[in-house]
């Protein structure tokens, strides 16, 4: 029996872009549309590289350069995943790097510094709920730790581990899918530092313009850690490229429509699958 995998083209996508443009997501998260056996276990690396740039509310701008490194194991329903990138942060503090980009967790100084080394280490595991039903819609039910792997000294992390647990739904219609998420995390507090739990969520539509390309927009929310902080609003741009039938690119562009957010994202990012 074959199950359509298009759900896994953009499964929490928009969080690694935004959260390493800024939440994604992509965020060893992008895969292209497949048809695959329910019992084929598939092992995936990716490398990516993803650039973003902005205030946060703060004087003068931040620039997050974040290479992450993905493992996953996918054996139908269950997959895991572990990404452990590296960080190069410039910016007047208060804004850390994390596997949401740029966690703002306070007002930041006058005074640009640049830090670099090896991020927050996140662990993810997933389960297919559409395993359970005949036919769409697809719904995925994922858990994820955010291991404090970071030097929190640098400001490459919040020195905690972070909790989260989400679900992820999409239908195809033809060409088209549009897919929701829907998440809550429970934020580590750093030393002297209050954060909130939060909310977040995306909506957007993935479009299959061949066998080998497809292309999709995203709107990203969620709610600031940080108290006095605005709410991260971003938009995700994506292409999709399948090169063969074991390796695949990505590129995407981020724009944010909030103080909590960068302005301007890009990145690119390189799948192979045995």
């Amino acid at each position: 029996m074959q199950k359509n995998n298009s759900f896994r083209s953009f499964q929490k996508q928009s969080h690694f872009l935004t959260a390493i443009a800024s939440s994604v997501t992509v965020l060893a998260i992008m895969t292209i549309p497949a048809v695959q056996a329910e019992d084929e276990p598939q092992l995936n690396f990716s490398i990516g590289y993803d650039y973003s740039t902005g205030s946060y509310g703060n004087t003068s701008d931040t620039d997050i350069h974040y290479i992450p490194f993905s493992l996953s194991y996918k054996a139908f329903p269950w997959s895991l995943k572990l990404t452990v990138p590296y960080i190069r942060i410039t910016g007047p503090g208060g804004v850390v790097g994390g596997v949401n980009g740029g966690v703002v967790i306070g007002s930041g100084s006058n005074k640009r510094m640049t830090e670099q080394g090896v991020g927050d280490a996140v662990v993810s595991t997933a389960y297919a709920l559409y395993a359970l039903w005949d036919g769409g819609p697809f719904v995925d039910l994922t858990g994820k730790i955010k291991l404090a792997t970071a030097d929190e000294e640098k400001g490459l992390g919040t020195g905690e581990n972070d909790y989260s647990l989400q679900i992820d739904i999409a239908n195809t219609y033809g060409q088209i899918t549009p897919f929701a998420t829907l998440g809550y995390k429970f934020m580590g507090d750093p030393s002297g530092i209050e954060l909130d739990d939060i909310w977040f969520g995306s909506v957007g539509l993935d479009y299959k313009i061949s066998s080998s390309l497809n292309s999709g927009v995203s709107l990203d929310f969620r709610e600031a850690a940080f108290s006095g902080s605005e709410d991260p609003r971003e938009g995700v741009g994506y292409l999709n490229w399948k090169l063969s039938n074991n390796l695949s690119v990505m590129s995407y562009g981020v724009i944010g429509f909030s103080d909590g957010s960068p302005d301007t994202g890009i990145g690119l990012q390189l799948t192979y699958r045995q």
